[in-house]
Formats: C-alpha cells, structure tokens, sequence
C-alpha cells in the first residue's frame, strides 16, 4: 500500500542514490529491478551504502528508509527531516568544534613558536654577553702581559744602566787610582832625582 512509509522509502533511496551513486533496486532490466523490489533484496545497496564513506549517521538513516518493513522506517517524511536536520547540526557543531580545536591549536603553536623565539633570543644574548665577558677578560689579560712585558723590560734596561753607570764609575775610581799612582811614581822619581842632585 501506498502510505507515509512508502514516502519515507522513496527518501531513502533518494538518499541511496545521493551516497553511492545508484537506485536501490536500478540495474539489470525493467524486470530484474521489479523482481528484485518484489523480494526487497537490498543486500546490494546496504553493501554499496557500508562503502561510500559516508558519516554512519547518514548510512544508518538511508538503511532505516529502506527497511522491507514499514513498520521499521521512520514514521514520516517529517521524521526523516528532522534526523537529516539534527545530522546537519551535528556536523555544523562538529565543524566549529574542529574549528576552535583548529584555532586553539595554531594559537598553542603560535604560542610555541613566541616561547622558542624568545628561547632563541636569550640564548643568543646569553652567548653574546659570555662571548663579550671571555673578549674582555682576554683583552684584560692581554693587556696585563704586555704592561708585565713593559715593566720588566723598563726593570732590566734600568738595571743595565744602572750596571754601566757603576761600572762607569769603578772605571773612574780606578783610572783615578792608576793616575794618582803615576802621579806618585813621579814624585818618587823626581825624589830621587833631587836626592842625587844634592848628592852631585
């Protein structure tokens, strides 16, 4: 009989044809389709329907349109809209909850790429600062070794002068020395010479 329930299975095979591309009981012929809606063998379609990847929701609502009981289909065309329209909002709801998911996680990923951007710069400015103390420190040391260098060439130059002016100095005590002993080797002489000219 035609009733609310064979509306609903014509939907359902509507939406069969939507899912997977084919009529439920279309293929093989006028009298093949008729022999095969006579014996509401489904099994092709419901097979067709498990693979087109479509939500289960959908599946299950174009199963449920196209039971061979009418008393197992949605009681009417109004039913049937109202399972689409919550599939619908199901999904709607799924597709925001995606989105704020979405939105969260690049917010989390932003956030991560800020934390190791600003990683990034400490470090750097970490190696900065230890690269600048070890310049300075070198530059200190160096700067210590050549003052050493300096002091201690100053040291020894003023201990070789110090070396030439005292040897200038024993040098001029003794050319004094070897002077006065000429001087008195003179004298001695001149003595002598003086006694012996008494003498004569």
């Amino acid at each position: 009989p035609v009733h609310a329930q064979a509306d609903v299975f014509a939907l359902g095979g509507i939406l069969a044809v939507i899912l997977t591309g084919r009529a439920p009981f279309g293929g093989g012929g006028t009298l093949g389709t008729l022999d095969r809606a006579k014996k509401a063998d489904l099994g092709d379609t419901f097979g067709r329907l498990d693979a087109s990847g479509a939500d289960a929701e959908l599946v299950g609502l174009a199963k449920r349109c196209l039971a061979a009981r009418p008393d197992e289909r949605p009681a009417d065309g109004a039913a049937v809209a109202s399972a689409v329209a919550a599939y619908r909002a199901e999904v709607e709801e799924r597709l925001r909850r995606a989105e704020r998911e979405r939105a969260a996680s690049e917010a989390k990923a932003e956030e991560g790429r800020k934390r190791r951007r600003v990683q990034f710069a400490l470090a750097t400015t970490v190696m900065l600062l230890v690269t600048a103390g070890v310049s300075f420190l070198w530059w200190r040391d160096k700067q210590a070794t050549e003052r050493k260098s300096a002091d201690d060439l100053a040291a020894s130059e003023q201990l070789r002068l110090d070396g030439e002016r005292k040897a200038a100095v024993a040098f001029g005590a003794r050319e004094s020395e070897f002077k006065a002993q000429q001087a008195r080797q003179g004298i001695d002489t001149n003595l002598k010479l003086w006694a012996d000219l008494r003498k004569q």
